[in-house]
C-alpha cells in the first residue's frame, strides 16, 4: 500500500499541535465529579422512593480495580474501573467508594434523601514505597475528589460492619455470573461478610449506565482526543507499513505512535492480514503480510479513561492505489 517514508519536522509538529490543542480544554474539576455523586444519589433515591414509601438505608458500593499479576511478583499494567474513575478521577489508586444514603418519602421534595460519601484508598508503608513509590497522601486525596471523609482501605471492613440493616447496591452480587468483567477481590470479600444482615441487594450499574450515557463537555473533550490521536497513529503506522511486514510490526507500531504521545492503547488491537481478517477478535498478530493482502485494523488510544474503536481496512501493496480505493468504496456502497 504504501512504503517506509520519512517523518517530517511538520508531521511531528502538526500531530503534537493536535494533541495538545485538545488536552489543554479537558481538566475535569473536582465540582464536576462531586455533581456526578450527587446524581448517583439523587437517582437511587428517585429509585427508591417510585418502589417503596417507607423510610430506608442504602450503601452503594463502587470498587477500584485491583492490581493483576501475569507471574510471580510481575504486575500487568493497572487498568481502573471505569466506574471508580468516573466517580472520583483517580486514575492509578486502589480503594472503594462509599455513598450512604438515608431515603424518607415522606418528606417534602427538596429533603426527601440525605447521602455521605466515604472513599477508602490503600496506604503504602515506607518498604512498600521504596519498592513502588509514593502514593497521594488523604489530604490530596480529599482535595482531588472533593470527598471530605478520605481512610484507610484497611478500614473498610470496620466501616462495613457498622452498616447492619441497610440496602447494599453492589454490582458484582447482583449481576449475571457469568459476567466477564474483572473483580476487585478485596472488597468483594468484605462485602461477603455483611451480605447476610443487609436488607436487600441491588444492582447499580442500569443506573450508573444512564447516568454516564449524557457527557459533559469534559468527557466529550477526551473523546475527540482519543479518536484524533487514534486517526494520527492509524496514518503513520499505514505510512510505515510494507509488504512483508509481520502483523506485530504494524501492532508495535500502532503502540509506539500511541505511546511517543503521552497515551495507552484502550485494548488490544487487532492487526489482521489476509484471510485472518475475518476473525473478529483476532489477537495474535503472528503472521506476515504479503503483497496484495488486505490488513485490518481494530485500535483505540485511550484518554483519560476515554478509549476511541475505529476500524480500517486497506491494501497492502505499492501498486494500490486511490483510484483503486474509490472503486472499492463503491461497490461497497452498491452491496449495502
Amino acid at each position: 500500500m504504501l512504503g517506509v517514508t520519512r517523518r517530517t519536522f511538520a508531521s511531528l509538529y502538526n500531530s503534537y499541535f493536535l494533541c495538545r490543542t485538545l488536552s489543554s480544554c479537558a481538566t475535569v474539576p473536582a465540582s464536576e465529579y462531586a455533581s456526578r455523586r450527587r446524581k448517583l444519589a439523587a437517582d437511587v433515591a428517585r429509585d427508591v422512593c417510585l418502589k417503596s414509601s417507607t423510610s430506608s438505608k442504602h450503601l452503594i458500593v463502587l470498587p477500584s480495580a485491583e492490581l493483576q499479576y501475569m507471574a510471580y511478583h510481575i504486575l500487568y499494567p493497572f487498568l481502573q474501573d471505569s466506574n471508580f474513575l468516573y466517580f472520583t478521577g483517580l486514575k492509578d489508586m486502589i480503594g472503594a467508594l462509599i455513598i450512604a444514603i438515608t431515603v424518607q418519602p415522606d418528606g417534602n421534595a427538596d429533603s426527601y434523601y440525605t447521602s455521605k460519601e466515604y472513599l477508602f484508598t490503600e496506604v503504602r508503608t515506607p518498604h512498600e514505597e521504596l519498592w513502588d513509590g509514593p502514593i497521594m497522601s488523604q489530604s490530596s486525596v480529599s482535595e482531588l475528589t472533593g470527598i471530605q471523609f478520605t481512610s484507610s482501605l484497611k478500614e473498610l471492613s470496620t466501616f462495613l460492619k457498622h452498616s447492619k440493616n441497610a440496602n447494599l447496591w453492589y454490582a458484582p452480587l447482583s449481576e449475571r455470573v457469568n459476567d466477564k468483567r474483572p473483580l476487585n477481590k478485596l472488597v468483594l470479600s468484605e462485602v461477603f461478610k455483611i451480605r447476610d444482615t443487609v436488607q436487600n441487594i441491588y444492582n447499580p450499574q442500569p443506573i450508573i449506565d444512564q447516568l454516564r450515557l449524557v457527557k459533559s463537555e469534559n468527557e466529550i473533550q477526551f473523546l475527540k482526543l482519543a479518536a484524533a490521536t487514534t486517526a494520527d497513529c492509524l496514518k503513520h503506522a499505514m505510512k510505515a507499513s510494507h509488504p512483508g511486514v509481520s502483523e506485530n510490526f504494524i501492532r508495535c507500531t500502532l503502540e509506539y505512535e500511541s505511546r511517543i504521545r503521552g497515551f495507552a492503547l484502550g485494548y488490544p488491537p487487532v492487526v489482521a492480514g489476509a484471510d485472518r481478517a475475518n476473525v473478529i477478535h483476532y489477537l495474535r498478530k503472528s503472521e506476515t503480510v504479503e503483497d496484495g493482502d488486505l490488513v485490518l485494523v481494530d485500535v483505540g488510544c485511550r484518554a483519560e479513561g476515554y478509549t476511541a474503536d475505529i476500524g480500517r481496512t486497506s491494501i497492502l501493496s505499492p501498486a494500490y492505489s486511490f483510484l483503486d480505493d474509490l472503486s472499492l468504496h463503491k461497490v461497497t456502497l452498491e452491496s449495502a
